[in-house]
């Protein structure tokens, strides 16, 4: 009898623990869902005034091509635009008493400002940076410079947070012993900003990139461990080579969380996750909290009427598509008006041409996943050639149009895999992406994940390393006598061409100044097509080369100029160029959307 009394009173603990658990866990909060901005173009980045009474945004509504901010009331009425004049102007900020607002300007590197919600001229704070964010006490502004698309949270300096007093006077870094800090958050005390940080170069980043918290006036950094939970829970985001990063978004009006945008499958919505005020830790898993199917990012989130939350969101469709330019090749001149080659609903990127233009290889998503595609440009005839479940990169046809190779991500083996149709094959385990072919097909050009260039001969798999000690390296492509090729130093953002050899190439052999990533080089290797962000966009770009030394000659020039918000280059994570026959053909990204605003009862 003992045995059953025993059983009985561990069933009836067990079943008072659960009560307990699910008597503790909040329920998911009912939201009410109210859309702030009808426009037809794009509009974006939203901010909310402290009382909840006011929205900042940008937006291309003025038909001139650029984001330019408004500011309008939440219950309705027109906006007023605060900011004129050529360039993209974003990520607004309020001040805490709701009279001003900080944004940043891309023209040409303008910097950080401050203008009035009752419009008239701005005041430049810093004269370079993005994400600026009044503290709560009104006191400091916060930004950060640089980037982190690629590998640049593991490449020292080139993501950097910083503050500078609202009434004006010098920046000042913070963590700058930080391999990589950006994306700061103040803490509703002001005496602390979370960011997104890498404390450490690493081979493996996964373990030290996180949201972190500093103390405003000084002292070690304190790992949240927000990135683990977000990973256990499968979320990601937009980073290519690190997928799994999450970019922290709004504190909770309670201070108890944060609120961010994340990628879970195929959609990308809002999500909550606890973090204690007081030991700066994640306090449990993410919750979601909207699964609307366009995307929803750049949450800002304030106290509302009669203890509610209100969280305002741009709710962006976004879609890249491919396009071609006819040009005469060995001189560098545009011969045509840009055409759209893709009409997919699905992304279509990573695009290159056969020898000839005859035919593009890409990758396309629409079939729910990243796959290899080929298209006869002259019939229209396409085909898929590859069927897996992970993502494919950077497609490659070789010179004869036979064989394709391309990297999976998961893995990111690279594989061959006939034009025609056919089985892959794996010609290298965990080398990362390959890059270019050479002309008479005998070796691929690529880098590992972590940047270390290679080459490899794809019939005996022997696999050769361009430089001794290098790391973030990134190959672009082959002269067309394969004497030469291209690549990037990422420690210091600079592009080179240098020669190809035996062994590795000493750096006192890189030709540096080229201008940009050489993505195409002309049929007789004396011109090179890039991208550059020079005039303040990003644009296609050539450049002359001394036909002996492949030395730079004279400046780069203009080929085609994206200087459209909603339609352009840089609406995209990364992109490639490619040249075949007389056409370049590159993606594009085109962005539209309005703001939303979600709000509920606070818990």
């Amino acid at each position: 009898a003992w045995v059953v009394v025993a059983l009985v009173l561990i069933v009836l603990a067990g079943a008072g623990i659960a009560w307990w658990l699910a008597r503790g866990a909040a329920p998911a909060p009912v939201l009410t869902l109210t859309r702030l901005t009808s426009d037809s173009g794009l509009t974006t980045d939203p901010a909310l005034s402290p009382d909840g009474k006011l929205l900042a945004y940008a937006s291309d509504r003025s038909g001139e091509r650029n984001l330019d901010i408004y500011v309008k009331q939440v219950g309705g009425g027109e906006p007023l635009r605060l900011t004129q004049g050529p360039g993209d102007k974003g990520e607004p900020s309020f001040s805490p008493d709701g009279t001003a607002v900080a944004y940043d300007y891309e023209q040409g590197g303008q910097g950080i400002f401050v203008v009035s919600t009752l419009g008239g001229p701005a005041r430049k704070l810093a004269p370079d940076g993005q994400g600026a964010r009044f503290s709560p006490d009104g006191k400091w502004i916060a930004y950060w410079v640089g980037y982190v698309d690629g590998a640049g949270l593991n490449i020292r300096g080139n993501a950097r947070i910083f503050v500078v007093p609202t009434a004006g006077g010098a920046p000042r870094q913070i963590q700058p012993d930080f391999v990589a800090a950006a994306q700061p958050v103040w803490s509703p005390d002001s005496a602390h900003l979370l960011f997104l940080g890498n404390p450490e170069n690493s081979s493996r980043p996964e373990n030290s990139i996180d949201w972190w918290v500093t103390p405003l006036g000084g002292g070690p950094a304190i790992k949240t461990g927000a990135l683990e939970a977000t990973r256990a829970a499968k979320l990601g985001g937009d980073l290519l080579v690190f997928p799994w990063v999450v970019t922290a978004g709004a504190w909770e009006p309670d201070s108890k969380g944060l609120i961010f945008s994340a990628r879970a499958g195929d959609s990308n919505n809002l999500w909550r996750i606890g973090l204690s005020p007081r030991t700066w830790k994640v306090t449990g898993p993410p919750e979601r909290l909207t699964s609307g199917p366009a995307r929803e990012e750049m949450p800002s989130a304030v106290s509302g009427p009669a203890g509610t939350v209100r969280v305002a969101f741009a709710s962006v469709t976004q879609n890249r598509s491919i396009w071609s330019l006819r040009v005469s090749p060995n001189e560098g001149k545009v011969v045509g008006k840009p055409q759209r080659l893709t009409h997919e609903d699905a992304d279509d990127f990573f695009p290159v041409l056969s020898r000839d233009g005859s035919k593009m290889v890409y990758i396309s998503s629409r079939t729910g996943s990243q796959e290899v595609w080929i298209r006869d440009l002259g019939t229209g005839q396409e085909s898929v050639l590859t069927a897996t479940r992970a993502d494919k990169y950077i497609p490659r046809i070789s010179p004869d149009g036979s064989r394709v190779s391309y990297s999976e991500s998961r893995s990111w083996n690279v594989y061959i895999v006939p034009s025609a149709g056919g089985g892959p094959e794996m010609v290298c385990e965990g080398c990362g992406e390959a890059t270019d072919w050479s002309s008479d097909g005998k070796w691929i050009l690529g880098n590992t994940v972590d940047g270390k260039a290679w080459v490899l001969d794809p019939s005996s798999r022997r696999k050769t390393d361009l430089f001794e000690t290098h790391d973030w390296m990134w190959t672009d492509t082959f002269s067309p006598d394969r004497r030469w090729f291209s690549f990037a130093d990422g420690t210091v953002m600079r592009a080179f061409i240098a020669p190809v050899r035996d062994g590795p190439v000493p750096e006192s052999m890189w030709i540096g100044g080229v201008g940009g990533q050489v993505e195409a080089w002309s049929p007789d290797g004396n011109l090179v097509y890039f991208a550059s962000g020079r005039d303040g966009y990003v644009c296609l770009w050539a450049r002359r080369l001394d036909p002996s030394t492949k030395h730079p000659l004279g400046e780069p020039f203009a080929l085609f100029h994206s200087h459209d918000a909603r339609l352009s280059l840089a609406n995209q994570p990364e992109f490639r160029i490619a040249l075949g026959g007389d056409t370049l053909v590159f993606s594009m990204g085109e962005r539209t959307g309005n703001i939303w605003m979600a709000e509920w009862k606070e818990r």
